[in-house]
């Protein structure tokens, strides 16, 4: 009996030695993983860190290139010098735009262009940069006046300059203005026109070509000559409204109910017009984050 019980107390021991051991072991485990956790901790921090930076880095960027843009992109008050009654809806999907505003005035013509370039972010903004120089220069240097032939020297630039090294091109409505003739030239690059008269709606549609991109030429660009006999709103605009997923089954908002709403809103001040569209957009996307850049012009000619 003595015997059993020394074996008993001796086997306790043992197991109180590999229990200690154990226990030993585990303690050690714990601090190397608490010291392993803090450490990574701390990388994270760091990474974090870094991450602010670059970010605020890369954010400060693009804001001073917006700064850029915006000296190229017609703003309300620069369309307005030239076109008193008008207005621009205006709603980049992030800090800078693929979508712009073009006026030159030229002799008594008013010239306006409204454009939609593909792509996304900084390297789009830059297109929209490009296009705005362009035509700019085709019309002051080149002198050419009428829409179609400014957009299809355009073409050609964006072509030799830009497209044979990446895959963009633009989307471009021209209107040309003569006040003295009341007359409205046309063209697009399926970018349509709009005009509401009396409560009637007109839409003249731009032709399916693409600037700077071969392998849309289905038509080829025409002018459209508008002889303004009574007082009209004129819509020019991207893609980016009617493209705008939202409703109640998270469709497209869509041409047609942009046709309507622009038919349903031309008698109003043109303040209120823009207020309209703005409200409108709002609430049809809803929660839905901005789909795409968005650009309207109206003109009360």
């Amino acid at each position: 009996m003595l015997q059993s019980t020394e074996e008993y107390i001796k086997h306790l021991e043992l197991e109180n030695e590999a229990l200690k051991e154990q226990n030993a072991s585990q303690l050690s485990m714990y601090e190397m993983t608490t010291l392993y956790l803090k450490r990574l901790q701390e990388e994270l921090r760091e990474s974090e860190k870094n991450l602010i930076a670059t970010n605020k880095k890369l954010t400060d960027s693009i804001n001073y290139a917006k700064h850029i843009q915006d000296a190229f992109v017609v703003g309300h008050h620069s369309l307005q010098q030239l076109i008193p009654e008008s207005f621009i809806l205006y709603l980049p999907k992030d800090i800078v735009s693929g979508d712009f505003v073009w006026t030159h005035q030229q002799g008594k013509s008013i010239y306006l262009g409204v454009g939609d370039c593909t792509g996304h972010g900084v390297p789009r903004a830059m297109l929209s940069i490009f296009v705005i120089s362009m035509l700019n220069h085709i019309v002051s240097h080149f002198n050419v006046e009428d829409p179609v032939s400014i957009i299809r020297h355009l073409d050609r630039l964006v072509q030799e300059y830009v497209s044979n090294k990446t895959a963009d091109s633009a989307e471009l409505a021209i209107i040309k203005y003569t006040p003295d003739e009341k007359t409205l030239v046309y063209a697009g690059a399926k970018r349509p026109l709009v005009q509401v008269c009396n409560g009637e709606i007109m839409v003249y549609k731009g032709a399916r070509y693409t600037i700077g991109s071969p392998d849309r030429r289905i038509e080829d660009v025409v002018n459209h000559i508008i002889h303004v006999k009574e007082e009209s709103m004129f819509y020019t605009f991207s893609d980016g409204y009617s493209d705008q997923f939202g409703g109640e089954n998270d469709r497209k908002l869509n041409r047609k109910r942009l046709f309507t709403l622009l038919q349903h809103i031309a008698e109003k001040p043109l303040k209120t017009q823009k207020n309209n569209l703005a409200e409108v957009l709002l609430k049809w996307k809803g929660q839905i984050p901005q789909t795409d850049d968005i650009v309207v012009t109206g003109l009360k000619i």
